[in-house]
């Protein structure tokens, strides 16, 4: 039979483990993406579109 704080540090390693390769670079991701649609979509931002044809 598996004692309680071996399922404890099991139970917390796979945490940091799925905190860190998975919820972590997404954060980024979706970081990253809504600071460049930010960026475009102001007008004195550092994409600036010619309207003039």
């Amino acid at each position: 039979m598996i004692s309680i704080p071996i399922i404890f540090c099991i139970t917390i390693a796979l945490s940091l483990f799925s905190y860190y390769y998975f919820e972590k670079p997404a954060n980024k991701w979706v970081k990253r993406i809504f600071t460049k649609k930010t960026i475009i979509n102001q007008p004195h931002g550092i994409i600036n579109k010619n309207i003039t044809n």
